[in-house]
This record gives C-alpha cells, sequence and structure tokens, in this order.
C-alpha cells in the first residue's frame, strides 16, 4: 500500500479546464466581496498541480459556488455539481456531530467515560478508563497522534467485518501509553477519533455508516458517503512523485477501515455546504432543527489551550474568531473556515494531496479577512494563524 499520508488535521490535509459558475446564487448584501472571493478561488485553485476543485462562499441563509479542472488529469472530464470529494479529516467535525446529536437524545453526555461506555477496555487499559468523549473528539484524551505512516505502519493486521476491525484497533490504541495526562494538553490524535468513533456505536448500538446516515447525512439529505466515491465519473485523487503529478490507480482505498472514524467522508461541495451552513446558522443561535444552537456552541468550544474544539480548530483569521479545518487523505484535500460574527464561510475542496494544495490555505484566509474588513472597515489584520505543522494535517 502507498504510505498514508493522514497526517494530523486541526488548521488550521497537465490539464485542466475552465473554471464555471455553479448554482452561482449571490448573497444579496455581498455580492461584490461573493464574487471577488470567488474570482481568487479560481486564481488560487487553478494550476498545473491541481487537477479539479471545487470553491464555495456560505452564508447562514445562501452559498454560491465555482468548479474547476478535471476529475482525472489524464482525461478530459470535468469537475461538476456532483462530483465527490473525501473530505479527511474535515469529517472528524461529522462524528462530533453525531455525539452531539446523541448528547440531545441522552445516548450519551459529552463527559461520558470510556469506564462508562465500554467497560472491558477500560479494565484492560485502567489509566484510560476515565478518558471522556468530548477529551477524546477535542484531542485530549492524551492518546498518541497515530497520524503518520510509520506510526500506523506499528499497527497489527485486523480482521473480519468493518465494525470488528474498528473495534481491534480502537483496543489496539488504547493498549499503547498515553504521551500525557488525560486532560492535560491538546495533542492531535487520529487514535482518539477511532475510539471516539467506537464508543458512539457501542452507545447507539449503531456501526459506523449507520451513525453517520442517519444523524448527518439523511436528516441534512446530503448525498455523502463514508469512504472514496469509486465511481469512474467522479474525482480521482493524485499525488506528486519524484516531482510528477499521478493519478492514485491503486485498488487499495488511501484511508483503511480502521481509521473511518478520524475522516474518510466523500461529498459534494453544495452539500458539504448545507452541512457547514447547519455549524454557521447555530453558531449564531439560529435554531435549524438539526443540532440545538447551544450544542453547536458547544462543538465550538476549545475544551482547553490549544485551540481545539470538537471536530474544529478554532483561531482568529482577520480580526475575527473562526472555526476552520484542514483535511487530507494524501490524494485529496479539504479547506473550511467558519466565521459566524460577520456570516461568512468558505470552503475549498480539491483532488490533489500535500503541497501543491496549499494555495487554498491562502485563498482562505484572505476571503475570511475580506468578509471580516467589510464587517468592520476599520480593521486591516488579516495574517494567517500561527499553526504547528502537526496541527495542518
Amino acid at each position: 500500500m502507498r504510505a498514508l499520508n493522514v497526517r494530523a488535521l486541526v488548521l488550521l490535509g497537465l490539464l485542466w479546464a475552465p473554471a464555471g459558475f455553479v448554482d452561482a446564487q449571490a448573497l444579496p448584501d455581498e455580492r461584490a466581496l461573493v464574487s471577488q472571493a470567488l474570482d481568487s478561488a479560481v486564481v488560487y485553485l487553478t494550476g498545473e498541480n491541481i487537477p479539479g476543485y471545487a470553491a464555495g462562499v456560505l452564508s447562514c441563509g445562501e452559498n454560491a459556488f465555482r468548479t474547476g479542472g478535471l476529475i482525472r488529469a489524464d482525461r478530459r472530464f470535468e469537475v461538476n455539481p456532483e462530483s465527490r470529494f473525501n473530505l479527511g479529516s474535515n469529517a472528524k467535525s461529522m462524528l462530533a456531530s453525531v455525539a452531539g446529536r446523541y448528547v440531545e437524545r441522552d445516548v450519551v453526555r459529552f463527559d461520558s467515560t470510556l469506564g462508562e461506555l465500554w467497560p472491558t477496555a477500560a479494565e484492560l487499559a485502567p489509566d484510560k478508563a476515565d478518558i471522556t468523549l468530548e477529551q477524546l473528539l477535542a484531542h485530549r484524551s492524551g492518546l498518541a497522534a497515530f497520524s503518520s505512516g510509520a506510526e500506523l505502519e506499528r499497527l497489527p493486521d485486523f480482521s473480519g467485518l468493518a465494525p470488528d476491525v474498528r473495534r481491534q484497533s480502537a483496543m489496539w490504541f488504547l493498549e499503547q501509553p498515553l504521551e500525557s495526562e488525560p486532560g492535560s494538553t491538546t495533542r492531535y490524535s487520529n487514535a482518539g477519533y477511532v475510539v471516539a468513533g467506537v464508543l458512539l456505536a457501542r452507545a447507539s448500538g449503531r456501526p459506523l455508516e449507520r451513525m453517520l446516515k442517519e444523524q448527518v447525512f439523511e436528516p441534512l439529505g446530503l448525498d455523502a458517503r463514508l469512504g472514496p466515491s469509486e465511481s469512474v465519473d467522479q474525482p480521482f485523487g493524485h499525488y506528486m512523485e519524484n516531482d510528477l503529478l499521478r493519478v492514485n490507480l491503486d485498488l487499495e482505498p488511501p484511508i483503511p477501515t480502521f481509521l473511518d472514524a478520524a475522516g474518510n467522508v466523500s461529498v459534494t461541495a453544495s452539500d458539504y455546504a448545507a452541512y457547514i451552513q447547519a455549524h454557521l446558522c447555530g453558531l449564531q443561535g439560529v435554531e435549524t432543527g438539526y443540532l440545538r444552537a447551544e450544542t453547536v456552541r458547544r462543538l465550538h468550544t476549545p475544551l482547553g489551550q490549544g485551540g481545539a474544539a470538537l471536530g474544529w480548530g478554532i483561531s482568529d483569521i482577520g480580526g475575527t474568531r473562526t472555526s476552520f479545518h484542514v483535511g487530507g487523505t494524501g490524494d485529496f484535500t479539504a479547506y473550511v473556515a467558519v466565521a459566524p460574527s460577520v456570516d461568512y464561510a468558505v470552503l475549498a475542496l480539491m483532488n490533489i494531496g500535500g503541497d501543491p494544495a496549499a494555495p487554498g490555505s491562502t485563498w482562505l484566509v484572505e476571503s475570511i479577512t475580506a468578509a471580516a474588513a467589510e464587517a468592520d472597515p476599520t480593521d486591516t489584520a488579516g495574517s494567517a494563524p500561527a499553526v504547528e505543522d502537526d496541527e495542518l494535517e
């Protein structure tokens, strides 16, 4: 299997066709700002090493998109509104949303412990017994990152159906030494999300696929799926090798089954926008019927020092508090930033992994900064947040 490029993601991780508008419904009071942001997306996301992309600009009530490029660099088939991109670790917030909906229904609590939800595992790993669900979702469990290929190669082979594989891997992660005392430090951890996925599955009696379908995809009407799209008319992933752009034709998916809970959802830009809007609206106190506004705010509140909330990173961008994340699979990259105080969010999806996708970060920061300046013309702050390498992917 090609080396996994599932690095920790909290940011905030040839041929092309002309970009075109897709459902370009400009926000009425900010038409110029939206148009400028989408024009800028075309500039940043069009390049010889970015095969294809979709970019969106959102408010609580409306959205606009542009797409460009190709679903596969060596074929002349263009990205379109039905193109699904893998979100990588940006799907971590979806697992946190599942948790939020279960909290609202008294299935779990945010402070439910490993000992309560999985007593057998707590007996085998007693030093992890008091780790809470929210600590796992906010990267404060003390579990190791397991975000590099070298770390993940240490794992043994797991067998059985997908739920069995996820349970076995979660137990293996819990058997490893803690990197820090639970609750004391923010330390990005894919292992934490694997364990959180199993705890939620045990509490609900639903496998991960069904949890996401029932608690995210169906309530919001998303055409999304767990795993890659696996269709010749959908975007293929790409990666760089010896300075050449390669199409990922590996039969084995970039994200193995045991890491599904850490982020492996494929979705169209418009459907991802619908999900992001539910969070943007909730952060503004709007009751959407999906998650209560107070629950959304809880998901976007850092649990401790380090700026990590539940499935989100929190930072100041352009002078405004922003929830953000970057996801990557090694052959896809997703960026999102949500600034509720200015009713603005942006997203960028690309079918390329690694450094070639970096312009998406620049576009994200510039777009949020411009929206903040539009809301407060006297505020010209606009530098990117300082982020450590292990917080990016």
